[in-house]
């Protein structure tokens, strides 16, 4: 089974020269606990434990908070140090058994909408400013071979289209005569930010990475972010009710 996602409700018209604006709805609270176990047998006197934060700030709408819990036998453990990206824990060797991660969010439903759209004024995200360091990140590519690739399918940028424009026309071209394909991706991974281009097959991170450096190519900024998927169209698709996923940012 396809997991299905719902067209643009955007004309390609508005896509190009229409004012319009990012919003996020809150849709649902959700809590994840996991539980950790050793590789090998050896136990170690103390462990650290880097625990990643969800980003929901900036222009980060996917998720409205994030509230990152450690527990050892119920008791709540207090972080040793909080960064921007993650939370840092001090557990003992003998802890590590009873320790339960909980990961507490919110998620959004977030859309592109022309401004004479219909939606609150408190649903609008701000447009996100990259500091120096994020932008270069976002636009590290080695651009020749990619964008050589791409004019061969007839995917280059077209002059003076906009940038969501061309991210548009790049996600409908992936929709259609490209398949999901673990198993090519796994063959290919010394080519992966050309594959799905070359090969038409391939799993989210070739999808995604093959979207993400065709943006870079032509000078927007993009990177891939990394998780997990879950939820009922998931078992339908992969078998399992939670699943590694990749999804595509561009700015």
């Amino acid at each position: 089974p396809k997991l299905v996602r719902a067209p643009s409700q955007i004309s390609d018209k508005d896509l190009q020269s229409a004012p319009l604006v990012l919003t996020a709805v809150p849709l649902g609270r959700h809590i994840f606990k996991i539980r950790l176990k050793l590789l090998g047998n050896h136990l170690a006197a103390n462990y650290l434990l880097l625990v990643p934060k969800l980003r929901t700030s900036n222009g980060q709408a996917r998720y409205k908070s994030h509230k990152v819990t450690l527990r050892c036998a119920g008791k709540i453990l207090d972080a040793a140090a909080d960064y921007t990206s993650f939370l840092l824990f001090n557990a003992r060797g003998d802890q590590v058994a009873d320790l339960v991660l909980e990961h507490e969010f919110v998620n959004q439903r977030v859309r592109v909408q022309s401004k004479e759209g219909k939606f609150e004024a408190s649903e609008v995200v701000p447009v996100p400013e990259l500091d120096e360091m994020e932008r270069v990140s976002c636009l590290s590519c080695s651009s020749g071979r990619i964008r050589s690739v791409l004019q061969a399918l007839g995917l280059e940028r077209k002059s003076g289209e906009r940038d969501i424009a061309y991210a548009m026309r790049l996600g409908r071209a992936l929709r259609n005569g490209y398949a999901y394909d673990t198993a090519a991706t796994e063959a290919d991974l010394s080519n992966l930010t050309t594959s799905i281009w070359e090969k038409r097959r391939g799993d989210c991170s070739a999808f995604n990475a093959g979207f993400v450096f065709a943006l870079r190519a032509f000078d927007i900024p993009a990177r891939v972010s990394l998780g997990f998927k879950y939820g009922s169209a998931v078992q339908e698709a992969c078998g399992a009710i939670v699943a590694p996923h990749a999804q595509a940012e561009f700015f």
